[in-house]
């Protein structure tokens, strides 16, 4: 499998990866799991698949009754838990959804390519969010290992910039911290040459800057 292939887990219903609670809904545990994973990919097609638990199970023939799928709902839990989400749809259902954008209040229309009017619901809910709503259409699975392959690629990529931002600006706080030390030092170094040197002007000297420093602290100044 290609997810295995990149060394990644993939957490997949029906193969029974996800731990259900017994304490609560099965499809509870799903949203959970979804909340939980690192990536989550999501493949649209024809097919609008089962009410979630809390929905009221539509009629086989009701093409154009709204409600929440299984799927719908682990989708938005991933994308509200702020999991990186990849959609994916078939080139044949998103050509439908552009007619259904164009004749969305018709609802004599039929459409060849998918089971229930929610798959266009999914697909506005998805494009409607202000961040995290990337799609890609494709038409082979090849599509999708490749598109997925250089995505996940990208993600590494700004993982490693941010590490490396990190890196620098602790190197930055280090270096703050050491000139902090010298300069102190070198403040200490300066009173006592004053001192010795002659002693009855440099205690008003220091005590001027000792003021002037107090001064910069209580406005705020750096340095």
């Amino acid at each position: 499998m290609f997810i295995e292939s990149l060394e990644f887990d993939p957490v997949l219903f029906e193969k029974g990866d996800i731990s259900f609670d017994p304490t609560i809904a099965l499809d509870d545990s799903c949203y959970r799991e979804a909340e939980a994973a690192d990536i989550f990919v999501l493949i649209i097609g024809g097919r609008y698949r089962s009410a979630a638990s809390k929905e009221t199970t539509p009629d086989k023939d009701a093409f154009f009754e709204e409600y929440n799928s299984i799927t719908r709902q682990e989708f938005n839990a991933a994308h509200a838990a702020g999991v990186p989400t990849f959609t994916l749809v078939d080139s044949a259902v998103h050509a439908e959804y552009d007619t259904y954008k164009i004749n969305k209040e018709k609802e004599g229309i039929k459409y060849a390519h998918v089971d229930s009017v929610n798959v266009f619901k999914l697909l506005e809910d998805i494009y409607s969010k202000a961040r995290n709503n990337v799609v890609l259409k494709f038409e082979r699975a090849t599509d999708i290992t490749t598109w997925l392959r250089e995505q996940w690629a990208g993600l590494f990529k700004e993982l490693l910039k941010s590490k490396s931002r990190s890196a620098q600006l602790g190197d930055l706080n280090a270096r703050a911290g050491e000139l902090k030390s010298v300069n102190e030092t070198l403040r200490s170094y300066m009173e006592d040459l004053l001192g010795s040197a002659e002693p009855n002007k440099s205690t008003a000297i220091i005590e001027d800057q000792k003021k002037a420093r107090l001064f910069k602290t209580s406005r705020g100044d750096k340095g």
